[in-house]
């Protein structure tokens, strides 16, 4: 299996996600610093900022 392929597929991906994530945590009118910096934690900041901003 060529794991080089996968990476050169989901790397990007991941990225975009990531951005997408931190734009849209700043964008909320409920977000605060912390909810703001919690996204922008690679891997899980976006998760933690949905549950955040659920919470507010």
């Amino acid at each position: 299996m060529d794991v080089s392929g996968i990476a050169a597929l989901f790397g990007p991906v991941h990225g975009i996600a990531w951005l997408f994530g931190i734009f849209a945590a700043w964008r909320d009118p409920r977000r605060t610093t912390g909810i703001t910096v919690c996204a922008a934690i690679p891997g899980i900041g976006g998760m933690l900022a949905l549950r955040a901003l659920g919470r507010a």
